[in-house]
Formats: C-alpha cells, structure tokens, sequence
C-alpha cells in the first residue's frame, strides 16, 4: 500500500536477489563486491553511493519506489513510548537513544548528521545519557517498547495514517506482523524527505534487461 507500481517481475529470475540482505546493506568491500557480481540489488540511498564509489561507477540505477502522492521519499522518524511523558526533542536531554545499525540511512546516518546540524551531541553523554546501536530498525522499536532504550530512530513513508504506522516503513510493518500497537508509540521528531534508494544493476549488463 501507498506504493507506485514498478517492474519488478523482469528482475526475479535474478534468483541471487534473494539472497541479498533485506535493508540498506553495509558497504564494507565483500558486500560491494558480491553486489556488483549480481545482477540486480535493492540498495538504500547510502549504500548505493557507497557502492558507486567503491566500483568507480560500476553500479546505476534502474528504478525506486514511488508513494501515493507521487514522491520518492521517506522519512527518519525518532519515537518514544507513549506513557514516557517526552513530547518533544529537547525532553530527550540526558535519555537514551538507539540507533538502527552504523550503515543505516535512516537508522543512523541522516539521523545523526540532522541533531548535530542542528547543535545536538549525538555521542553517549554529550546531549543523550548513552546511545547504542540496537541491531536493526524491528530491534530498535522493540527495545523501546521493553524499556531498554528511552527513544529510537526508525523509518517510514511519512504518508498516510500514522495510527496504521503510515503506509510503509518499518512501523507499518510491525503493525501489520501484530508486534506493534502505534497507541504505545509517540513520534517525537521527523527528518526532512529522504530520497528512497533505488534498485540498482551493473552498468556493463545489456541495454535491454536494463530497460
């Protein structure tokens, strides 16, 4: 739901695609390298920069989701439980936060560089009393909800009910697995647009898989 149809049916003979990691990958060398020898990847935003770094512009892309309303972004969001009593950023002074996972776009990477854009610490003790890395976005919402971590940065489409945990991201999935019940979460902070990261092939495939 809430996304634009794309060609994807072209791609599934590439049988290598299902063994490729299911999020914004790392970009440590193996990774790329084993990226490149496939035909095609779903890479997020950073990940695929990394990748057209590594490979001196070995990698393009093909296509990348569209929302509803016709954009091609997301958005990081940082979320606190809803009994916590935190409303707004400055009430997670001297908390806790998880990030995702080091190589996440959304999880870490635009999260940390737009709090210290905008004059927030992001190491332990600086503006938080600690942060950690919880292992994935799932993990992250789920430390939250234990109690393990007071705030966690997650990704969503930033469209649609966000009572349903919006139409996609990571929310919108744990709501529809029946791990999540959104009236037990609270948004507190949502990041400027971020372009969704796209289904990227090796520039010396032929022209017409390619299209």
């Amino acid at each position: 739901p809430g996304v634009g149809p794309v060609p994807a049916q072209p791609f599934r003979p590439a049988t290598d695609l299902d063994r490729l990691r299911p999020y914004e990958p790392p970009v440590d060398a193996p990774y790329v390298g084993e990226t490149v020898r496939r035909v095609v990847a779903a890479l997020g935003a950073s990940a695929y920069a990394g990748a057209w770094l590594d490979t001196n512009g070995g990698v393009e892309p093909l296509l990348t989701a569209q929302e509803a309303d016709g954009t091609i972004s997301y958005v990081a969001v940082l979320v606190v439980r809803a009994d916590s009593g935190i409303t707004n950023l400055e009430q997670m002074r001297g908390k806790s936060l998880a990030w995702a996972d080091p190589n996440s776009t959304s999880g870490y990477l635009i999260p940390r560089f737009a709090l210290r854009r905008g004059g927030i610490g992001v190491e332990s003790g600086q503006y938080f009393s600690r942060t950690g890395f919880a292992g994935g976005h799932e993990q992250g919402v789920v430390a939250v909800l234990q109690r393990q971590y007071d705030a966690a940065v997650t990704w969503a489409s930033g469209q649609g009910d966000v009572n349903q945990g919006y139409t996609r991201g990571n929310l919108r999935a744990m709501v529809d697995k029946g791990m999540l019940n959104m009236r037990d979460l609270r948004i507190v902070w949502t990041s400027e647009p971020i372009v969704n990261g796209p289904h990227a092939a090796r520039t010396d495939l032929p022209a017409a898989f390619k299209e």
